[in-house]
């Protein structure tokens, strides 16, 4: 198999597809992702119906809330820098992406340093392939 390039992401990213059953997960989320659930633990508990969808948690315990290689994608938008601890993240992803599934994650702010934290977290965890798009944007799939 041939290395996957950033067009080859931006075209999975584009086009994604949501078959029945699809399970996509928003790290930091807030509803932003029709139809994925959002695992946040920034959110006011004394509200919790104003997120979709919500489990309040880290985002580093994403595999206690699914089951090994069940996800289709799973995604983190604009986290504050030092929000998350990414090789925990990284490896709580592998264990609950299934195969050919998708991962993105981004640090709000950019700089190339930050997707490099990011793109070494998810090799360490396993991902290969992993590309960053537009200095922010780590992608990669299981």
């Amino acid at each position: 198999m041939s290395p996957r390039t950033m067009d080859y992401y931006l075209n999975r990213l584009a086009g994604l597809e949501r078959p029945q059953g699809f399970i996509g997960v928003n790290l930091g989320g807030a509803g932003e992702e029709p139809g994925y659930v959002n695992i946040n633990n920034g959110i006011d508990r004394r509200n919790p119906d104003a997120i979709p969808n919500l489990i309040h948690d880290r985002a580093e315990n994403v595999a206690l809330h699914f089951r090994p290689d069940t996800v289709h994608h799973v995604t983190a938008n604009n986290i504050v820098p030092g929000t998350f601890d990414w090789p925990a993240v990284a490896t709580g992803v592998h264990k609950v992406l299934r195969h050919g599934g998708l991962v993105s994650l981004a640090e709000f702010g950019g700089g190339y340093a930050k997707g490099e934290n990011i793109r070494a977290a998810l090799q360490a965890a396993g991902f290969g392939d992993v590309v960053i798009i537009s200095s922010t944007l780590v992608v990669s799939e299981k």
